[in-house]
């Protein structure tokens, strides 16, 4: 079964637009959680593509969370997860 979590807007100091959106995959026997993460910055566009397995999932997000940091000042900041 899969699941559409959220998407979420965000924009950079600059103005330009920041995007996530999670989805949650299963076949079954193992649940992927899957964010992407798109931005564009000038003439170019950025994509990070994170997947894990549903339980393992928040162990990297401080790291993803940098990552994306690295797009730019956020004034409207996209946060990957509130605790």
């Amino acid at each position: 079964m899969d699941s559409f979590d959220h998407k979420v807007q965000g924009t950079t100091s600059t103005g330009s637009p920041i995007y996530k959106v999670e989805n949650t995959h299963s076949n079954g026997k193992l649940a992927i959680k899957t964010m992407e993460v798109w931005a564009i910055k000038g003439t170019s566009a950025f994509m990070i593509l994170y997947n894990a397995d549903t339980p393992e999932y928040l162990n990297l997000i401080p790291i993803i969370q940098k990552m994306v940091d690295s797009f730019g000042t956020a004034t409207t900041p996209v946060r990957l997860h509130s605790v």
